[in-house]
Protein backbone atom coordinates (compact mmCIF):
# COMPACT_ATOMS: atom_id res chain seq x y z
CA UNK A 1 0.00 0.00 0.00
CA UNK A 2 1.10 3.64 -0.44
CA UNK A 3 3.10 5.15 2.43
CA UNK A 4 1.27 6.56 5.42
CA UNK A 5 -0.01 10.05 4.68
CA UNK A 6 -0.08 9.56 0.91
CA UNK A 7 -3.19 10.77 -0.91
CA UNK A 8 -4.95 9.40 -3.97
CA UNK A 9 -4.82 12.30 -6.44
CA UNK A 10 -6.15 10.81 -9.70
CA UNK A 11 -8.17 7.80 -10.80
CA UNK A 12 -9.44 6.25 -14.02
CA UNK A 13 -11.22 3.03 -14.98
CA UNK A 14 -9.19 0.79 -17.27
CA UNK A 15 -11.61 -2.17 -17.52
CA UNK A 16 -14.84 -3.31 -15.86
CA UNK A 17 -14.07 -3.71 -12.17
CA UNK A 18 -10.47 -2.55 -12.64
CA UNK A 19 -9.12 0.93 -12.00
CA UNK A 20 -5.79 2.71 -11.75
CA UNK A 21 -5.17 5.32 -9.08
CA UNK A 22 -2.35 7.85 -8.95
CA UNK A 23 -0.89 8.98 -5.63
CA UNK A 24 0.80 12.04 -4.17
CA UNK A 25 4.00 10.01 -3.80
CA UNK A 26 4.25 9.50 -7.58
CA UNK A 27 3.16 5.87 -7.66
CA UNK A 28 0.34 4.08 -9.47
CA UNK A 29 -1.79 1.39 -7.91
CA UNK A 30 -4.07 -0.99 -9.79
CA UNK A 31 -7.05 -2.36 -7.86
CA UNK A 32 -9.73 -4.90 -8.72
CA UNK A 33 -13.21 -4.32 -7.29
CA UNK A 34 -15.40 -6.72 -9.26
CA UNK A 35 -15.72 -9.30 -6.50
CA UNK A 36 -18.82 -9.47 -4.28
CA UNK A 37 -16.99 -9.08 -0.98
CA UNK A 38 -14.81 -5.94 -0.64
CA UNK A 39 -12.45 -8.02 1.50
CA UNK A 40 -11.55 -9.90 -1.68
CA UNK A 41 -10.69 -6.77 -3.66
CA UNK A 42 -7.13 -7.32 -4.76
CA UNK A 43 -4.31 -4.90 -5.47
CA UNK A 44 -2.25 -6.04 -8.43
CA UNK A 45 0.82 -3.84 -8.21
CA UNK A 46 2.37 -0.53 -7.33
CA UNK A 47 4.70 1.22 -9.74
CA UNK A 48 6.76 4.39 -9.18
CA UNK A 49 6.26 6.48 -12.31
CA UNK A 50 6.89 10.09 -11.24
CA UNK A 51 9.09 12.00 -8.84
CA UNK A 52 6.13 14.20 -7.88
CA UNK A 53 2.43 13.60 -7.39
CA UNK A 54 0.31 12.07 -10.13
CA UNK A 55 -2.17 14.82 -11.00
CA UNK A 56 -4.04 13.47 -14.06
CA UNK A 57 -4.59 10.05 -15.67
CA UNK A 58 -5.98 9.74 -19.21
CA UNK A 59 -6.64 6.34 -20.81
CA UNK A 60 -6.78 6.01 -24.59
CA UNK A 61 -9.87 4.41 -26.13
CA UNK A 62 -7.81 1.39 -27.16
CA UNK A 63 -7.41 0.60 -23.47
CA UNK A 64 -3.64 0.23 -23.56
CA UNK A 65 -2.11 3.72 -23.73
CA UNK A 66 -2.14 5.59 -20.42
CA UNK A 67 -1.09 9.24 -20.17
CA UNK A 68 0.27 10.09 -16.72
CA UNK A 69 0.67 13.74 -15.79
CA UNK A 70 2.12 15.66 -12.89
CA UNK A 71 1.53 19.42 -12.73
CA UNK A 72 4.58 20.03 -14.94
CA UNK A 73 5.13 17.02 -17.22
CA UNK A 74 3.29 14.30 -19.15
CA UNK A 75 4.45 10.81 -20.09
CA UNK A 76 2.76 8.00 -21.98
CA UNK A 77 2.88 4.39 -20.79
CA UNK A 78 1.86 1.17 -22.53
CA UNK A 79 -0.07 -1.63 -20.83
CA UNK A 80 1.22 -5.02 -21.93
CA UNK A 81 -1.96 -6.87 -20.94
CA UNK A 82 -5.63 -6.08 -20.36
CA UNK A 83 -5.28 -6.43 -16.58
CA UNK A 84 -2.57 -3.73 -16.40
CA UNK A 85 -0.20 -6.07 -14.57
CA UNK A 86 2.72 -4.88 -16.72
CA UNK A 87 3.13 -1.21 -17.66
CA UNK A 88 6.11 0.02 -19.66
CA UNK A 89 7.30 3.55 -20.41
CA UNK A 90 6.58 4.67 -23.98
CA UNK A 91 7.42 8.37 -24.40
CA UNK A 92 7.63 11.78 -22.77
CA UNK A 93 5.55 14.66 -24.12
CA UNK A 94 8.00 17.52 -24.79
CA UNK A 95 7.76 20.67 -22.71
CA UNK A 96 5.74 23.46 -24.40
CA UNK A 97 7.20 26.57 -25.97
CA UNK A 98 6.10 30.08 -25.08
CA UNK A 99 3.76 31.89 -27.49
CA UNK A 100 4.62 35.53 -28.21
CA UNK A 101 5.00 37.47 -24.97
CA UNK A 102 3.42 34.72 -22.88
CA UNK A 103 5.84 33.46 -20.29
CA UNK A 104 5.55 31.64 -17.00
CA UNK A 105 6.24 28.32 -15.35
CA UNK A 106 4.95 25.16 -16.99
CA UNK A 107 1.69 24.24 -15.27
CA UNK A 108 -0.57 21.59 -16.79
CA UNK A 109 -4.32 22.14 -16.54
CA UNK A 110 -5.76 19.18 -18.50
CA UNK A 111 -4.75 16.06 -20.45
CA UNK A 112 -7.09 14.25 -22.89
CA UNK A 113 -6.95 11.95 -25.89
CA UNK A 114 -8.39 13.46 -29.09
CA UNK A 115 -11.24 11.10 -29.96
CA UNK A 116 -10.03 7.79 -31.41
CA UNK A 117 -6.77 9.29 -32.72
CA UNK A 118 -3.33 8.92 -31.17
CA UNK A 119 -3.14 12.66 -30.48
CA UNK A 120 -2.81 13.70 -26.87
CA UNK A 121 -4.15 17.19 -26.10
CA UNK A 122 -2.42 18.95 -23.21
CA UNK A 123 -3.45 22.38 -21.92
CA UNK A 124 -1.21 24.67 -19.91
CA UNK A 125 -1.90 27.69 -17.73
CA UNK A 126 0.73 29.86 -19.42
CA UNK A 127 1.44 28.02 -22.67
CA UNK A 128 -1.92 27.43 -24.36
CA UNK A 129 -2.81 23.97 -25.66
CA UNK A 130 -0.68 21.48 -27.56
CA UNK A 131 -1.62 18.43 -29.63
CA UNK A 132 1.07 15.75 -29.60
CA UNK A 133 0.83 12.64 -31.79
CA UNK A 134 2.06 9.61 -29.88
CA UNK A 135 2.53 7.46 -32.98
CA UNK A 136 4.86 9.94 -34.71
CA UNK A 137 6.04 11.64 -31.51
CA UNK A 138 5.51 15.04 -33.05
CA UNK A 139 3.50 18.17 -32.33
CA UNK A 140 0.50 18.45 -34.67
CA UNK A 141 -0.89 21.76 -33.38
CA UNK A 142 -0.20 24.43 -30.76
CA UNK A 143 -2.42 27.39 -29.90
CA UNK A 144 -2.12 30.27 -27.43
CA UNK A 145 -5.46 29.63 -25.72
CA UNK A 146 -5.79 31.04 -22.21
CA UNK A 147 -7.27 28.59 -19.73
CA UNK A 148 -7.32 27.48 -16.11
CA UNK A 149 -8.48 24.06 -17.30
CA UNK A 150 -10.10 22.42 -20.26
CA UNK A 151 -12.26 19.61 -21.58
CA UNK A 152 -12.46 17.79 -24.93
CA UNK A 153 -15.72 16.82 -26.62
CA UNK A 154 -16.29 13.06 -27.09
CA UNK A 155 -15.25 13.20 -30.75
CA UNK A 156 -12.18 15.30 -29.95
CA UNK A 157 -13.17 18.11 -32.31
CA UNK A 158 -13.99 20.77 -29.69
CA UNK A 159 -12.02 22.06 -26.72
CA UNK A 160 -13.74 23.98 -23.92
CA UNK A 161 -11.33 26.31 -22.10
CA UNK A 162 -12.59 27.71 -18.82
CA UNK A 163 -11.36 30.62 -16.72
CA UNK A 164 -12.74 33.45 -14.56
CA UNK A 165 -14.13 35.09 -17.70
CA UNK A 166 -16.30 32.10 -18.55
CA UNK A 167 -15.97 29.21 -20.98
CA UNK A 168 -14.89 29.45 -24.61
CA UNK A 169 -15.20 26.58 -27.09
CA UNK A 170 -12.55 26.16 -29.80
CA UNK A 171 -12.49 23.90 -32.84
CA UNK A 172 -9.52 21.57 -33.21
CA UNK A 173 -7.03 21.15 -34.73
CA UNK A 174 -7.09 24.75 -36.01
CA UNK A 175 -7.87 26.43 -32.69
CA UNK A 176 -10.66 28.64 -34.06
CA UNK A 177 -13.02 30.15 -31.49
CA UNK A 178 -16.56 28.83 -31.92
CA UNK A 179 -18.58 30.08 -28.95
CA UNK A 180 -18.17 31.93 -25.67
CA UNK A 181 -20.48 31.50 -22.69
CA UNK A 182 -20.78 34.17 -20.01
CA UNK A 183 -24.17 35.26 -18.69
CA UNK A 184 -24.83 38.93 -18.05
CA UNK A 185 -25.98 38.20 -14.51
CA UNK A 186 -22.90 36.13 -13.72
CA UNK A 187 -20.51 37.19 -10.98
CA UNK A 188 -17.64 36.38 -13.34
CA UNK A 189 -16.61 33.37 -11.31
CA UNK A 190 -16.44 30.23 -13.40
CA UNK A 191 -15.47 26.71 -12.42
CA UNK A 192 -14.82 23.63 -14.55
CA UNK A 193 -16.81 22.78 -17.68
CA UNK A 194 -17.36 19.48 -19.50
CA UNK A 195 -19.21 18.31 -22.58
CA UNK A 196 -22.31 16.24 -21.86
CA UNK A 197 -24.96 14.45 -23.92
CA UNK A 198 -22.43 13.15 -26.45
CA UNK A 199 -21.15 16.67 -27.11
CA UNK A 200 -24.52 18.32 -27.74
CA UNK A 201 -24.34 20.40 -24.57
CA UNK A 202 -21.87 21.97 -22.17
CA UNK A 203 -22.13 21.75 -18.38
CA UNK A 204 -20.48 24.69 -16.65
CA UNK A 205 -19.82 25.06 -12.93
CA UNK A 206 -20.43 28.41 -11.25
CA UNK A 207 -20.48 29.53 -7.63
CA UNK A 208 -23.58 27.97 -6.13
CA UNK A 209 -24.89 26.46 -9.37
CA UNK A 210 -24.31 24.43 -12.48
CA UNK A 211 -25.66 25.57 -15.84
CA UNK A 212 -26.16 23.76 -19.13
CA UNK A 213 -25.69 25.38 -22.55
CA UNK A 214 -27.04 24.06 -25.85
CA UNK A 215 -24.07 24.10 -28.23
CA UNK A 216 -26.27 24.36 -31.32
CA UNK A 217 -28.14 27.48 -30.22
CA UNK A 218 -25.83 28.86 -27.49
CA UNK A 219 -28.87 29.10 -25.24
CA UNK A 220 -29.36 28.03 -21.65
CA UNK A 221 -31.19 24.75 -21.21
CA UNK A 222 -33.67 24.60 -18.35
CA UNK A 223 -33.21 26.11 -14.91
CA UNK A 224 -29.84 26.24 -13.16
CA UNK A 225 -28.75 23.25 -11.15
CA UNK A 226 -29.01 24.74 -7.68
CA UNK A 227 -26.27 23.94 -5.18
CA UNK A 228 -25.69 25.22 -1.67
CA UNK A 229 -25.34 29.01 -1.60
CA UNK A 230 -21.73 30.15 -1.88
CA UNK A 231 -20.34 26.72 -2.75
CA UNK A 232 -17.80 26.43 -5.52
CA UNK A 233 -18.03 23.65 -8.09
CA UNK A 234 -14.76 21.74 -7.83
CA UNK A 235 -15.19 18.76 -10.14
CA UNK A 236 -17.62 17.53 -12.81
CA UNK A 237 -18.19 14.11 -14.37
CA UNK A 238 -20.76 12.59 -16.71
CA UNK A 239 -21.89 9.08 -17.57
CA UNK A 240 -24.48 7.52 -19.88
CA UNK A 241 -26.62 4.83 -18.28
CA UNK A 242 -27.51 2.68 -21.29
CA UNK A 243 -29.87 0.44 -19.32
CA UNK A 244 -32.02 3.37 -18.18
CA UNK A 245 -31.35 5.54 -21.27
CA UNK A 246 -30.47 8.52 -19.07
CA UNK A 247 -27.42 10.74 -18.71
CA UNK A 248 -25.97 11.14 -15.23
CA UNK A 249 -24.11 14.21 -14.03
CA UNK A 250 -21.93 14.23 -10.93
CA UNK A 251 -20.97 17.53 -9.28
CA UNK A 252 -18.64 17.91 -6.32
CA UNK A 253 -18.40 21.16 -4.39
CA UNK A 254 -16.00 22.89 -2.03
CA UNK A 255 -17.87 21.42 0.94
CA UNK A 256 -16.84 17.95 -0.31
CA UNK A 257 -20.37 16.96 -1.19
CA UNK A 258 -21.21 14.94 -4.28
CA UNK A 259 -24.57 15.50 -5.96
CA UNK A 260 -25.85 13.36 -8.80
CA UNK A 261 -28.39 14.58 -11.34
CA UNK A 262 -30.23 12.90 -14.15
CA UNK A 263 -30.93 14.41 -17.56
CA UNK A 264 -33.23 13.04 -20.25
CA UNK A 265 -33.37 13.34 -24.01
CA UNK A 266 -35.62 15.75 -25.85
CA UNK A 267 -37.94 13.89 -28.20
CA UNK A 268 -37.37 10.38 -29.49
CA UNK A 269 -33.99 11.08 -31.08
CA UNK A 270 -30.99 13.23 -30.34
CA UNK A 271 -29.00 13.78 -27.20
CA UNK A 272 -30.27 17.20 -26.11
CA UNK A 273 -30.87 17.36 -22.35
CA UNK A 274 -34.40 18.19 -21.29
CA UNK A 275 -34.94 18.18 -17.54
CA UNK A 276 -32.89 17.71 -14.41
CA UNK A 277 -33.82 15.70 -11.34
CA UNK A 278 -31.76 15.72 -8.18
CA UNK A 279 -31.04 12.13 -7.21
CA UNK A 280 -29.01 11.94 -3.99
CA UNK A 281 -26.01 13.22 -2.04
CA UNK A 282 -22.72 11.43 -1.51
CA UNK A 283 -19.39 12.15 0.05
CA UNK A 284 -16.69 13.35 -2.38
CA UNK A 285 -14.78 10.05 -2.39
CA UNK A 286 -17.73 8.26 -4.02
CA UNK A 287 -17.07 10.18 -7.24
CA UNK A 288 -13.93 8.15 -7.88
CA UNK A 289 -16.00 4.96 -7.73
CA UNK A 290 -18.96 6.13 -9.81
CA UNK A 291 -17.26 7.98 -12.63
CA UNK A 292 -13.88 8.74 -14.06
CA UNK A 293 -13.06 12.35 -13.27
CA UNK A 294 -14.32 14.44 -16.15
CA UNK A 295 -12.71 17.72 -15.17
CA UNK A 296 -10.08 17.24 -12.54
CA UNK A 297 -8.95 19.86 -10.06
CA UNK A 298 -5.71 21.64 -10.97
CA UNK A 299 -3.60 24.05 -8.91
CA UNK A 300 -4.72 26.89 -11.18
CA UNK A 301 -8.35 26.08 -10.44
CA UNK A 302 -7.68 25.86 -6.70
CA UNK A 303 -6.27 29.37 -6.75
CA UNK A 304 -9.21 30.59 -8.80
CA UNK A 305 -11.72 29.08 -6.36
CA UNK A 306 -9.99 30.36 -3.22
CA UNK A 307 -9.70 33.99 -4.25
Amino acid sequence: MPVVGAEATAVTWVAPGLFVSGWSTGILMVARIDRPDPKDWAKFWELPVLEEKVAILALHHNGSLLAISSTTSVSVWLAKDSKFKVLSFFADVPAPKSHGNVAGPVEITSVSWKGMTTTLVVSYLHHGIVGWDVSTQSIVFAHAIENAGGSLSPNGELFAAFSRQGTTVYALPHGLRQQSFNREDSSGECGPAIFIHNGWALLEGRRGSGIIWDLETSRLLGPDISLEEGENVVCLAQHYDEAGDVFLIAITTSSQRLQIFETHRIGETGDHPSKLVRRRHHDFCVLAVLFSLGAAVTPAMCRMFSE
